[in-house]
């Protein structure tokens, strides 16, 4: 889509799923998708999911998904959500009921900063799944303030220490952060089947 002004789903029964590439997104594994990649997500409208077709989807600013979005790629090994700056978060959850399934997020270089952050100041989010994922190259895989919500099935693997390679230190290392204050409570949320590695804390809940 090109030109001036917006495109906002109004829902179609033809349609399962929309992808970046409509609104720019190049997923050539150097391009900054970041801008179009969020348009694609608020043009969806909690209508329709917006699907990651395989490959790498390189970013160096936030992803900041709706509420009531699905956010699917098409697999774990398959989809890379790649985050290229060095500090900062690379998902954002800014809403009730939203679904993240099938991908990897990853930050090669990053010192410090969250994978995925579904905190809002104040309130609890709810009904939020991250379902079949890896999480990787964080100094926080996971952070959370929500209620009625699942992480299944998937890999937190987080960067502490000093990088050798990139002589990196982080001094967090936590793969998953359940209820950090921030004004609110977290409650029933339930986590099965995964797996965390690199951290000095592997879950936290507080």
């Amino acid at each position: 889509f090109t030109g001036t002004g917006a495109f906002v789903w109004a829902g179609n029964n033809r349609t399962s799923y929309i992808v970046g590439q409509w609104w720019g997104v190049l997923q050539d594994g150097s391009t900054d998708d970041a801008a179009a990649m969020n348009v694609a997500l608020l043009a969806a409208n909690g209508r329709v999911p917006v699907q990651v077709l395989p490959g790498d989807l390189a970013f160096a600013s936030v992803l900041n998904i709706p509420a009531d979005t699905t956010l699917k790629g098409s697999g774990v090994f398959t989809t890379t959500l790649r985050y290229t700056s060095t500090t900062g978060n690379a998902l954002s959850i800014n809403g009730r009921n939203v679904t993240i399934q099938d991908v990897e997020v990853y930050a090669p270089n990053i010192s410090t900063g969250v994978g995925i952050l579904g905190m809002v100041s104040n309130v609890v989010l709810g009904d939020l799944r991250l379902e079949r994922f890896y999480v990787s190259g964080f100094n926080i895989g996971i952070q959370w303030n929500t209620i009625n919500s699942v992480i299944s099935h998937g890999r937190v693997s987080v960067r502490d220490g000093t990088d050798a390679s990139k002589s990196v230190v982080n001094t967090a290392g936590i793969e998953i952060i359940v209820n950090a204050g921030n004004g609110a409570t977290s409650s029933s949320v339930t986590i099965t089947d995964v797996f965390t590695a690199g951290g000095f804390t592997g879950i936290l809940t507080t």
